[in-house]
């Protein structure tokens, strides 16, 4: 029997020649393994997405049948596979060559030409951009070989042509490799820098990574007007820069904001046109909305700031999306107001896509095409282990033998290098385990909450109610001695961890001043970080803080730029608050008072210090506490990690198998 396969819209049709009963439940039995289908029930005949992917895996389902392709299929699928390789070239190359950057952005282009020896012949040596184009100049004088020749470039050039060429490019390279400058180059290099430019992005970054960095790559552009927009402050700031945004007349305009702002909140008329099924299911709050348009009762939703949400985008880059900029559940508010959002080409930035479990990426993927990725469960059947159990089903490591295949699809979204890749003079990071054993009044109170679930804390009981609460208060208990206050649970700057902290501080030289070093303590509570920093300011010690809070991030860019500068010695960081949008290279030691349970966040914070900019040693110090929660946490922390290293660096797998068979 004969299957005709041709393309219809951005899907791809499948049809076959009037079969037989018995022919039509071998076609069924057939699609079900074919993953994103959809059947259309009047004409009876199947769509799938228009990618290679599911090209591939066509071709294996009808193996055995007389599978009929189309001419304009088969012209796309040619043109297709030639930008998969070209694209997969890109990514594995350590050049590329630009054509519109060295034109129209000349001083972005040589930054990114030179890669890191830019940075370290500015920053670690001191040269002149003037310097460097001399010594440029007198290379070519004496080889007789352009210096500026595209084909010798860094990996950066590589790197802006993936993203140039790629329709939807997730760049998934280490922190510290030069992601936004990258996306800046991109954008011009693909010829799309007219236009209106969002990026989406943490808070702290807003202005001191983003605004920064545009308006100083930007600054050579004599051929266009560039304007560039920040939103921060209070709702009135936000809403006046969105006006001037509106109104200006550049013919590049880029707004960066936090992804907050691109939320969705309630509309208590029920008017607004977003309609988000009201919860719980089974008994939806009585103010919830029954106007019919949708069949359960729901709520109304409209966005924060209209004029986001009204924009038709050039480009819209979702930049540490699995931070704030969230899409990693689509159905979910933030996820759904994410990817709402009326644009041509987007872009996602972040060394660590998957938050927890490799299929995680999913969610990005989806942001990057979702005419493409439909379904979050094919896709993980397709490509990662799936178990049913009890009480629901759970997604595991990536299938066996599908390694090839998860790849190819990957191919032309996702850009990954490490710095093991392209900084191979930057020494590896130094971790090292600081095992403590708790005693006195703390390992009491630790231990009597392990057996009991609760504890008796200057007469107040401490209680659990849950696991997860008991997990958070074995954690406390941990890492610091605890008092009670207004009935609250307060870290005291006492304990096994501090002792052995202030030991390594002292060691240093930073308590006693006989020392300029300069460190960073990370925790996930805002409480220990803020008596750490009170108690380490009392023993004269200069310290900044990043907590996240209101105050606190108005005032992060001059802390780091004094920490930068050796004006502060010591940076006390809440481990989500400041594990993005941070340059703190100055020091060569970061302290962790616990592991995160996100693999990435740890990560992401460790590199704000482990960067390209500088070739130094970085050590990294992991406080534990013996025959506690810490062993697990670490357990659980390893297996995730080893995970998602496996899948996000897959290809660099496959490439040793094949070195090692032969």
């Amino acid at each position: 029997m004969a299957v005709q396969v041709e393309v219809q819209g951005k899907r791809i049709r499948v049809d076959w020649s009037a079969p037989t009963s018995a022919q039509w439940k071998t076609i069924l039995t057939v699609m079900k393994t074919v993953p994103a289908r959809r059947f259309h029930q009047d004409e009876k005949y199947w769509t799938v997405p228009l990618d290679m992917q599911s090209c591939r895996d066509l071709r294996t389902a009808f193996d055995a049948f007389d599978l009929q392709i189309g001419p304009a299929l088969r012209s796309w699928a040619t043109e297709a596979k030639r930008a998969e390789q070209r694209l997969g070239s890109l990514s594995a190359n350590t050049a590329g060559r630009l054509a519109n950057l060295p034109t129209e952005l000349p001083f972005l282009y040589r930054a990114l030409y030179l890669g890191p020896l830019y940075k370290n012949a500015t920053k670690e040596l001191g040269y002149s951009d003037g310097q460097l184009n001399y010594a440029a100049s007198l290379f070519s004088a004496v080889t007789g070989v352009d210096f500026w020749d595209g084909d010798h470039g860094s990996y950066q050039t590589a790197d802006v042509r993936f993203m140039s060429d790629s329709p939807a490019p997730g760049n998934f390279n280490h922190q510290g490799l030069g992601k936004t400058p990258e996306t800046i180059g991109a954008v011009w290099e693909a010829g799309l820098q007219v236009g209106s430019h969002l990026v989406l992005t943490p808070s702290a970054a807003v202005e001191s990574v983003w605004g920064e960095e545009l308006r100083y790559w930007q600054l050579d552009s004599f051929k266009y007007n560039v304007d560039v927009f920040t939103c921060t402050g209070n709702r009135a700031k936000r809403e006046e820069t969105l006006r001037l945004f509106a109104a200006s007349k550049a013919d590049v305009k880029w707004l960066v904001v936090n992804p907050a702002m691109v939320m969705w909140r309630k509309d208590p008329t029920h008017k607004a046109k977003h309609i988000v099924q009201a919860t719980p299911k089974n008994k939806p709050p009585k103010s919830a909305c029954r106007c019919g348009k949708s069949k359960s009762a729901h709520w109304h939703y409209e966005t924060s700031y209209p004029i986001i949400d009204k924009t038709p985008w050039t480009t819209i880059t979702n930049d540490e999306a699995h931070k704030g900029g969230n899409v990693r559940n689509h159905r979910s508010i933030s996820g759904r107001a994410i990817n709402d959002l009326v644009g041509g080409k987007k872009q996602v930035l972040t060394g660590t896509p998957m938050k927890t479990f490799g299929a995680d990426i999913w969610g990005i993927l989806h942001f990057l095409r979702p005419d493409v990725f439909t379904s979050f469960w094919k896709f993980a059947e397709s490509y990662f282990t799936v178990d049913k159990e009890e009480f629901g089903w759970t997604v595991g490591g990536l299938r066996k033998g599908r390694e090839g295949d998860f790849f190819k699809l990957l191919t032309q979204y996702a850009l990954r290098r490490t710095k093991k890749d392209v900084l191979k003079w930057l020494p590896d990071k130094q971790h090292v385990d600081v095992w403590v054993e708790l005693e006195g009044k703390q390992a009491k109170q630790y231990r009597d909450m392990e057996a009991n679930g609760f504890v008796s804390i200057d007469g107040a009981n401490v209680s659990s109610t849950s696991i997860l609460a008991e997990f958070t208060r074995l954690t406390q208990f941990a890492r610091t001695l605890c008092s009670v206050k207004d009935g609250q649970v307060m870290p005291l700057v006492e304990g096994a961890k501090v002792d052995a902290l202030m030991q390594k501080l002292d060691e240093a030289g930073i308590l006693s001043g006989t020392s300029s070093d300069q460190t960073v303590i990370f925790s996930e509570s805002r409480k220990v970080i803020d008596g750490l920093a009170d108690h380490l300011e009392s023993l004269g010690v200069s310290v900044g803080r990043v907590t996240g809070a209101a105050g606190n991030v108005k005032d992060r860019p001059q802390m780091v730029r004094d920490f930068q500068e050796g004006k502060v010695q010591v940076m006390c960081i809440v481990t989500t608050a400041g594990g993005v949008a941070l340059t703190l290279d100055a020091a060569d030691t970061a302290h962790f008072l616990e592991d995160p349970w996100a693999p990435d966040e740890a990560e992401q914070a460790e590199d704000r210090i482990h960067r390209g900019s500088r070739m130094h040693q970085v050590t990294i110090y992991h406080y534990r506490a013996k025959d506690t929660i810490d062993e697990y946490r670490q357990e659980v922390s390893i297996g995730k990690d080893n995970q998602q290293k496996y899948i996000l660096d897959v290809r660099r797998v496959m490439l040793d198998r094949i070195k090692d068979s032969k």
